[in-house]
């Protein structure tokens, strides 16, 4: 068994769904399930694809292989493709990472202080979420989450 391939900027990747061309909801789900599994590739491979295109070819076409065997109706396969555009770190799940290490009262200071300086930059977004401010803070890494904790622990700036 090798390696598992490695997508780089450039690369086209392709999805393909068979479906029933006589219901035209069998085409919509096809391209929503295209779409998914783009996504899907996106947060697990850590790639950003840019636009998807889409064709429908019948069978009987050259790239087309013959449908599964007890396939009612009249078969067609949806082809999406899309290139890699970016190439981006794979975000680290609920988990694991430095906010869960925290003590809930140094997790709780940590974001008071990212939520305040997330709002002296940009006053007119509005408040993040524990989930936002949480992979903030991870992607900052200890090393400045902890200067933070030991700097800006002044009552009248955290709360």
């Amino acid at each position: 068994m090798g390696a598992p391939a490695v997508n780089r900027v450039g690369d086209t990747l392709e999805v393909a769904i068979w479906f029933n061309i006589e219901y035209s909801q069998e085409a919509i789900d096809a391209e929503r399930g295209i779409f998914k599994a783009f996504r899907c590739t996106e947060e697990k491979h850590g790639v950003r694809l840019g636009e998807v295109t889409l064709q429908v070819l019948s069978v009987g076409s050259e790239r087309v292989p013959d449908p599964p065997e007890l396939y009612a109706g009249t078969p067609a396969l949806m082809v999406g493709t899309a290139d890699v555009v970016k190439i981006v770190p794979i975000t680290v799940g609920d988990e694991a990472g430095f906010t869960n290490d925290l003590e809930p009262d140094d997790l709780d200071t940590l974001r008071n202080i990212t939520r305040k300086a997330h709002h002296r930059n940009r006053p007119s977004d509005s408040e993040l979420t524990d989930e936002q401010v949480d992979a903030t803070i991870n992607a900052l890494g200890p090393d400045i989450a902890a200067r933070a904790l030991q700097v800006d622990t002044d009552p009248r700036n955290v709360h």
